[in-house]
This record gives C-alpha cells, structure tokens and sequence, in this order.
C-alpha cells in the first residue's frame, strides 16, 4: 500500500501547535491560566453571602416580609439571577422570588455550583435555615467545552487555529527562501543548462540551490537536497588526492576563511553509487568581502578516473613487462657473459676482461695468470657419472669465487679447466695464492654431506710485467706450466718461470740488454725488447734458452708464440698507453661490482663506488679540442691510479687494506670502486686525497687549467643492494654535486637526494603543461637613472604562477628547462612577448625605453642563437640598440669561442650587451676585455650590507671605478633603502635598480608607473642632499663629494 506522503510544511505546523499545546498544559498544571468561571463563581458566591446577612439580621427579628421584598428586589435588578429562595432547616420554602421551585436545582452532594449557590443562615440557637440563590447559567446554554472546562477549550482551538497560523507562516518563509525567488528563472534557466552540477550554499554550507544535471547525478530532487548540510553527504578523496594531509571539504575550508583550491572528490550515492567529481569553488561576498555563501561546480570525471584506472594497469603491465624484458636481458647477458654452471665468467668475457686489464697497465706493473685443472675429471665422469662431475665443477668454481679479491678474473676456461687472472699480482704471490687454493681443494670435506666426491687440481702459474703483451700468451705459458705439473704428478703448483726443459732453471727476470731493429735478440741477460714505431721499449718476460738447445722443438716452439704474440700486439696497437679507451669496459666494472658485492657478504664488509666527473673537461674540448681534452683525460688518469696505488700501501684502522680499482665509463666519468670497508667514513679519506691530487692545475697548449672535479658516491649495502642501483644512486649523487656551488664537491647518495629527482620528474612534466596552460607570465622591473632621475629601462623577469605550487622560482625551473629541451622555445616566446610590449610603450611615447632580456646558456650553444635574436627585434619593428642582452659568467664559460662569437654579432649590430652579477665569478675583469661588454650589473650580494661596512664601499667603489675607466656603464642590483642610493651617487653609480623604488610589476603596472614618473625623479633629487649617519664616516675614504646643481 502506498503511504501517503506529508509535506515538510505540514509536518512543521504539526509540530508547532503540538509544542505550543505542549507549553499550554504546563502552564494551566502550574496555575499560570486564569480560570474565568472561577471568578465568576467567587463574585456570585460573594453576592449571595452578602444577601444572606441582611436576611439573617430580618429572620432573627421575625420580619420574613421585609426578607421577601429584599428577594424580590435584588431579583428584579440583577439579570443574573433567575429566583431566590429563603428555606428552614427542615426543607419548608417559607419565602421566594421568582420561580424557584423550577430555577433551583442542586446537585446530590448538596455543594454549590455556578449557577445554584447555597448559604447557610445560624441563628443563636445553631443553623436556622438556608439561602438559595439561583443564577442564570454562564454564556447562556453550556456547551460542551463549558462543561470539559476552560483548558480543554483552549487546547482545541490551539490545535485548530495555530496550525493555520503556522502552515501559512512556513508556506510563506520557505517561499521566500525559495531559489526561484532568490534567483531570476532566466539565471536559473541558464544554470540549469550547464552540463556541470552546480550548487550553491549559504554561508553555514547548507544547499540553498542545485541546477538540474547535480540533481540527475545524484538521482534525487532539488526539493529533498535544499535545506540539507552538502558536507553530510558521503564525500571522499579521489585516489590521486590521498596524502599525509587531512581530508577536508572544500567549500568547508573556504567558509572557514582558509584558501581553497581545486580538487577532485569521490562520492558515494544513495543508490550506492561511485562518483568522481572535479570540484571547484567561488565565493559569495559582500560589498565588504564578508563571505555569505558559496558555488560549488562538480564536473563528473567518473569515466575519466575509469579510463585513468584502465591505463593505470595497462602502464603497469607495461611496467611489469619492461621488468620481464631487463629481468630476460639481464639473463642474456649472464648467458652471455657467464657460465650457466658455475656463474664465473666464460671464455670470451675473460678475454674481453683480459686485454682491458692489459692495456691499463703501467710499465713498473705486474699481472699474473694461473691455470687449473681438475686432476682425473674424466675418469670421475666415467665412474660416478656426469651429475657427479658437474658437482664437482661447481665446487670448484665456489671456492675460487670466494677466494677471489673483487679485481680479480675468475673463469671457466672450458670443461674441467678454469683461469683465473690477478692484475697487480707477481709469480711468486701468485704461486703461492695458487697453493692456498690446491691446499683447500685437497683438504675440502664439506662436500662428503652432499655426495661430492674428494678430488685434487693441478695448477700452472704465469707473470708479465708491464703489459705489452696478448691474453693467448700468457695464457698459453701458463697452459704450459699447467701441463708440467700435471705431467709431473698432479696436484701441485708449477710456475712457469722455473720449468727445466734442459735441466737448467728459468727466469723471469725482465731486464733489457740489447735491441735490434729488425726484432727480438734473446741474451743471456733473459730479455726480449721490442721496438714499436720507435717510441716506446715494451720488455716481456721471456725464458732463458740454453744455447747448446736452442735447437730443440720445445724451445723453437716458445720462441714462435713469442713472435706471434708481438706480432699480434703491434697489429692491434695494444702498446698506445696514451690511449684514453685504456681502462676497464664496462662488463669488467659491472663484474668487479657483482664481485665486490659477494666478497662484502663473506667478509661483513663495505665497499664504495665513487663516480668522479672533471668539469673542465667539456670546456677544453669546445676550446682547445679534443687532443688536448684526452692529455688532460690522461694526466687525470695517471694521478688517479697513482693515488689510488699510494692508498694500497696505507692501513685503514691498522687492521684491513682497502681495495682500490679504477675504470671509465661510457660517458666519460671515472668510477672508483673502494673495498674492503669497515665504515663509511673511511671513504672520505680517500676522497680527500682524490682532491687532493687533482688539485694541482694542468698544462696543456701554454695554458694552464683548474680541473674542478665533482664527486657522486654510493655506499653497499645502504645505498643500494644490487649493480644497477648502486651505479644509479652514485650518478644521481654526481648529478646533484654538478649543481652544487662550490669547489670539491662530492655528495654521498640519500633518499632526501633521490626525493629530489622525483620532484624535479615531476615538476619536469608541469613544466610542458605550463606552456600550454599559459602559466608562464612576465614582470618588468625598473632601472632608474641616476642623473635623469627616469625610467631608462625595464629587466625583464620570467615567471611561471603553478595552480598548486604557486609561485615557482626561476631558480628551480630554468634548470629543468634546459635539461629538457624546453629553454629555447620559453626563451623565444620570453623576447617576443617583451619585443611586442616594448613596441607598444615605444608607440605612446616612451620612445627611450629599452629592455634588459636574460637568455640561458643552452641558448647560446646554438650556432643560429644570434640570427635568430635579430630576426625577433625586427619582427617587432624595433632597432637592436633598444633591446640589452644580460648574460651570465656561466653562459659565457661554458662556450667561451661559440659566445664570442654570438656577442660580436649582436655588437656589430648594434645590441648592446650587460654582463650580470659582476664579480661573482673567476674571470670577469678578463670577460671585460675578451667581449663587447657596454654594461656592468654590480651583483646585488654587494649591496646586502652596503654602506654599513667600509669594506664593502670600498669593493663598490672600486667596481665603479674601474668599469668608468673601461667607458662602460654600471648598475647596481639589490637597492632597498635611501641611505644605499645616496652612497651610490656620491660614487656616480650610473644608475640602479631594487625595492627601494619598485618591486617586480606587470605589464599594466609598469605602463602606470611610466605614466607617472614624477616620485621617482623626485625622490633621486630628494637623495642627493641626505646628510650621512656618523656610523657611516669610514666611507669618507671612498665618497665624492655631493653634486649640488641637478641634471
């Protein structure tokens, strides 16, 4: 059955007669009614008490007939009353007026009422009898509230009349409350148009307004909503909003008098409905600003979130799948470079590895090779089988892994046979390495629990010094070696060096006798020289032949690998130590990483990955080319292997050595990987004396030049547990020690640096939405003219106004604008928009105007940067006289011939260049005469605590001095009080610029100030005759005297 439905007013009206009936009953139990009939009762009681005196007084004289007349009297004057009657005490009417005997009627208990009132009459003898006075009844008939009494009427007509009242007291209250009246119903209509929801409420956030489209998204009527609370509903962040921050309503925040700014919102309806809103606000002020309401819009984003969410996972299964993709390649490059059955390295990565090694030798270094194999592994496969063998393999290869340092070569050369290679290892320390390693094959017996068989390895030890020579070589001789123990017993160290193959021992003693122009000449003093472009002598260590056998295929057979392997060498010009590709590649550093990795866990160590970047080296490049680039690429080299061989020989905490390796990435850096750590602050030692030895300047071409080096370091474990993170979180603190002022920078990685680069990700992509949103914006601030006392030109300011970050700094954005690729179209549209609004005051008269442009020094790398700059002006029909180019020591510096030629360009027609922040840079009195330079901007870090120290007069002073005697123009920045601007023009400061006169303005802002120059000037005029402070005579020194006549 359907229940009918009551409307909001009636129920209100219902409750406010019921409320007020309520307040009625109250007050009649507390006896705050008065009682009409009781008053009444009272009065007539009074009027027959009064009459039944006098009757008395004539009944106990006898007189009835006076007491009749008395009735009848008083009967015939008062209309009330319809009949008297005088009775004894035995029943008997002795008297009456009226008809009594049918007016009188008194109720069964004998007690008065309204209308028949009984008095009694004493005589001296007790009661003689009674009055009986009857009345007419009150307001004629008695009605039925007459009879309920008074209360009861008054509660009915309350209920009756004060629910009329009250219903058309609401109809006509929420009538006028009712937007329709509120709002015209063209605006309504209009409202109600917009495909956004839009609701608007009052200053108690309460809906006073819902347009049609908030009505069908929530699926209720505007009737049910007016008047409902909007925060009650069930509101929620969106996904993207969710944060450390409390969740509060917008609108809310705004009532509140806080700021408020667009978010999105999710909400949940009555029909359990998902929605998700776009909210933005407006207020409702007064003429004073009072706040008196709010509109609220909701832009239904629900498909978009939906959307946003399908991407989301297509992103992430794109995500998962390029981590499929790096997990498959980093398997590719195991396969590639590693045995699948031990992880050592395999045959082709060694070699790679190999001739690295080889070619970054120095010539007072020594490498050693030791080749193993597995003593009887075939008879071990035939009798216990291939699963067996492998286990035996495997073995193997863990403890030469373990005792492997993180610099060393560990390989499977092939089946039973494995090679390891030590750089900076001589025979003997190599032999004797060797017999550690057979000492622990032989006497291995962890194996016995897992069905590993015991087993011996035969080993064969080789040593070169000096490099010089291929991998097959020294491999070979050690293969040999490797041959000679196994042919002589097994299970034993043989070194190649003291092999008899004539019964004599041989050496290898290295030391030079004799060279011959056509080769090798062997001698007695057991060396092999051999001349390569008649530059450089490379010994290799050859064995002493016995004269009387040189004859024999043995020694026939040396002497041919010998001159195969010099011969190969001088082809592949592996002897070109000057060549900078002469360091570890990059399968070599990521396997001493890997290697570092595993030794750390062994040994509960820390190790360091130092990645050193030389500043200067881009800059010699683009100026003295790449020839001098790779001597000093070299020079850097040779100090950083001399330093890092120096720390091997220096204790860490008298206990462990730390291990040092040295390598070059793709990219140019070097990367120092420190071993063997115990704490942390143990590489800062070592990076001190990384700056140390670059300290010192280096010569090339006459010229000599500051390195600058900067330094990024990651620590294992704590920045990183893997080789991939490791190298990335040192790049990533080598990148933030680039952006660092300063000399010697090195910055170790840390989740506050890493949060940065996500910041900067993200303020990378709102920059590109920035030019498309239009947030970017110019500001113009004044140069004010010392002599004139106007306006002579504007410095125009970038900035970019973010909806949720505010006011970005340029600071922070031009950076990632040249890093991004971006500067050059925010530099392009920065000239044509000042281009355009100086053409503009330049029409209505301003025609001496000129403005101060910055431009970046991404800019200035362009070969095309100066006709393009041209082109602009004179797109804008502007001359180039009027434009000023403001350049920075930093764009020059990093180009200096590429902006020496940009600025002679612009010179020769007719731009007049500034070079900005003078004197916070290395070389600016050489920019003075190396570049057109017309004017000098003082930095404002000058002016911070100028005039107050005489120091900091005297370095003004002498700026302006000295850019006077050049016959160029001076600015000072950072002016902010009279006192600076006074102590400017008594040094003839050209002119200035700062908050003393004006702040950054807009475009609208700076026309009304060109407008109005008069303060201005007058207050340049007003400075010149401001008496100096007494803290201030320590410039007497270096003030002129004041200028009294005006210009």
């Amino acid at each position: 059955m359907k229940v009918p439905v009551i409307s909001p007013i009636v129920r209100l009206a219902i409750g406010l007669s019921m409320l007020t009936v309520s307040l009625l009953l109250v007050a009649d139990f507390l006896g705050f009614i008065p009682n009409s009939k009781l008053a009444e009762f009272n009065a007539r009681k009074m009027i027959a008490e009064s009459l039944a005196v006098q009757v008395s007084a004539d009944v106990m004289k006898g007189d009835i007939r006076s007491v009749t007349l008395l009735m009848h009297s008083l009967q015939q004057q008062n209309t009330s009353i319809n009949s008297l009657g005088l009775r004894t005490s035995d029943k008997q009417l002795i008297s009456s007026a009226g008809d009594h005997l049918n007016s009188w009627h008194l109720s069964d208990k004998g007690a008065s009422t309204v209308a028949n009132i009984l008095v009694p009459i004493h005589g001296k003898e007790g009661r003689w009898g009674s009055l009986e006075v009857s009345f007419k009844p009150l307001n004629g008939n008695p009605t039925i509230f007459e009879q309920a009494g008074s209360i009861i009427t008054i509660i009915i007509f309350i209920l009756t009349v004060g629910f009329l009242v009250f219903w058309l007291f609401l109809k006509r209250a929420l009538n006028e409350l009712d937007p329709s009246n509120v709002i015209p119903d063209r605006v309504s209509s209009a409202l109600n148009i917009l495909a956004e929801g839009l609701v608007i409420l009052d200053n108690n956030g309460k809906i006073v307004f819902v347009n049609t489209a908030f009505e069908q998204k929530l699926g209720q009527p505007s009737a049910s909503l007016i008047g409902k609370n909007l925060s009650d509903f069930d509101w929620n962040p969106t996904d993207s909003e969710k944060n450390d921050i409390p969740f509060c309503l917008p609108w809310k925040l705004l009532l509140d008098g806080f700021v408020a700014d667009p978010s999105n919102l999710k909400l949940c309806t009555q029909l359990k409905e998902n929605l998700s809103f776009a909210v933005n606000i407006a207020p409702i002020q007064t003429a004073d600003a009072d706040i008196r309401g709010v509109v609220v819009t909701f832009d239904d984003i629900t498909e978009l979130e939906n959307k946003n969410v399908v991407l989301e996972r297509a992103l992430n299964q794109i995500k998962h799948s390029q981590q499929e993709i790096t997990r498959q390649n980093k398997k590719l490059q195991v396969l590639a470079t590693r045995d699948p059955l031990t992880g050592l390295l395999n045959r082709r990565s060694l070699f790679e590895g190999f001739v690295t090694l080889l070619s970054e030798m120095e010539d007072d270094e020594t490498l050693s090779c030791i080749m193993l194999d597995i003593d009887h592994f075939k008879l071990i496969n035939d009798r216990f089988g291939h699963t067996t063998g492998d286990m035996v393999i495997k073995s193997l290869a863990q403890i030469l892994n373990e005792t492997a340092r993180s610099d060393d070569l560990v390989c499977r050369y092939g089946g039973e046979e494995f090679c390891i290679v030590l750089p900076g290892v001589d025979e003997k320390l190599a032999a004797d390495i060797a017999e550690r390693i057979r000492s622990v094959v032989n006497n291995d017996k962890t194996g016995e629990a897992t069905g590993i068989i015991p087993f011996t390895a035969s080993f064969g030890v080789s040593s070169v010094l000096g490099g010089g020579v291929t991998p097959e070589f020294i491999i070979d001789i050690a293969d040999k070696a490797l041959y000679s123990a196994k042919k002589s017993g097994r299970n034993q160290v043989v070194r190649w060096s003291v092999i008899e193959p004539a019964g004599k021992a041989m050496t290898a003693s290295i030391e030079p006798s004799s060279v011959k122009k056509q080769g090798i000449s062997s001698t007695s003093s057991e060396t092999a020289v051999l001349n390569i472009n008649d530059s450089k002598l490379v010994m290799l260590p050859v064995p002493e032949f016995n004269r009387a056998e040189q004859t024999t295929v043995q020694n026939l057979h040396h002497r041919i690998i010998e001159l195969e392997a010099l011969i190969y060498a001088q082809k592949t010009n592996q002897f070109d130590l000057n060549d900078i590709s002469d360091f570890p590649n990059q399968i070599v550093l990521i396997d001493r990483i890997k290697q570092s990795i595993e030794r750390s866990l062994r040994l509960n160590t820390l190790f360091a990955i130092l990645i050193i970047d030389i500043d200067a080296s881009q800059i010699i490049k683009n100026t003295l080319g790449k020839t001098a680039n790779n001597k000093v690429i070299n020079i850097v080299a040779k100090r950083l292997k001399k330093t890092l061989r120096s720390v091997d020989l220096v204790m860490i905490d008298s206990i462990e050595k730390m291990g040092c390796n040295l390598s070059r990435t793709n990219s140019g850096e070097f990367v120092v990987l420190l071993t063997d750590m115990k704490k942390q602050e143990e590489a800062t030692w070592i990076i001190q004396r990384l700056f140390s030895c670059m300290f010192k300047p280096v010569e090339v071409e006459d010229t000599e030049l500051f390195l600058d080096p900067r330094i990024g370091a990651s620590v294992y474990p704590s920045d990183g547990e893997n080789t991939e993170l490791l190298l990335t979180h040192a790049g990533i603190a080598l990148r933030e020690a680039k952006a660092t002022l300063g000399k010697e920078v090195c910055l170790f990685y840390s989740k506050e640096i890493n949060q940065y680069a996500k910041s900067q990700l993200y303020m990378y992509g709102e920059l590109h939405r920035a030019i498309e949103r239009n947030e970017l914006s110019i500001e113009y601030q004044p140069v004010i003219s010392l002599k004139t006392g106007r306006i002579d030109s504007f410095e125009v300011l970038l900035r970019w106004y973010h909806p949720k970050l505010g006011l970005v700094s340029p600071e922070e954005f031009i950076s990632i604008a040249e890093h991004v690729g971006l500067i050059d179209d925010i530099g392009n549209w920065v000239l044509q928009k000042a281009c355009t609004q100086l053409k503009v005051w330049h029409d209505i008269g301003h025609k001496h105007l000129t403005l101060a442009i910055n431009f970046s020094v991404v800019q200035f790398r362009k070969p095309d940067f100066a006709n393009k700059v041209l082109a602009t002006i004179k797109q804008a029909d502007l001359m180039p006289d009027s434009v000023i180019m403001e350049i920075t020591e930093s764009a020059l510096i990093h180009n200096i011939k590429m902006a020496e030629l940009h600025l002679n360009e612009l010179n020769k027609a007719g731009m007049r260049i500034s070079l900005d922040d003078f004197g916070t840079g290395y070389s600016s009195l050489s920019y003075l005469k190396l570049f057109p330079i017309d004017t000098v901007k003082i930095d404002k870090s000058f002016l911070k605590e100028f005039p107050d120290h005489a120091q900091d007069a005297a370095i003004v002073s002498a700026i302006i001095a000295m850019v006077h005697r050049l016959g160029l123009h001076v600015i000072a920045e950072g002016v902010e009080s009279n006192i600076q601007l006074h102590v400017l023009q008594n040094l003839k400061c050209d002119a200035i610029q700062g908050y003393l006169f004006s702040k950054p303005l807009t475009r609208e802002q700076a026309t009304s100030l060109l407008a109005n120059p008069a303060n201005i000037r007058q207050r340049v005029w007003d400075s010149r005759t401001i008496e100096m402070p007494q803290e201030n005579a320590l410039l007497a020194g270096v003030l002129n005297h004041i200028p009294k006549e005006r210009i």
